[in-house]
């Protein structure tokens, strides 16, 4: 079994080949104004790189490879550096 058990509410999961349990505790969802700029800025990076041409994506997927990421991942990251300070 895998997922949440509607009868005991537990998050059930198998892990290297063994199954184990956890409870389902709700992830806290903050609704501050730099949060959902964030969560904006993000939205926008994903509609952007659905948008790119072919061409753009080849570019960042071979970029990606030196370092051990997707091109998808690599955008995300330079997309969120451009407008998002820490």
């Amino acid at each position: 079994m895998r997922g949440i058990n509607p009868i005991d509410g537990r998050v059930y999961q198998i892990r290297r080949g063994k199954q184990y349990s956890r409870a389902n505790t709700p992830q806290p969802n903050p609704q501050t104004p730099a949060q959902q700029y964030v969560r904006g800025v993000f939205a926008r990076a994903v509609e952007y790189w659905q948008g790119l041409p072919e061409l753009w994506i080849n570019w960042f997927n071979t970029r990606a490879k030196k370092k051990r990421m997707t091109g998808f991942n690599l955008w995300i990251s330079e997309y969120m550096k451009m407008f998002v300070s820490d």
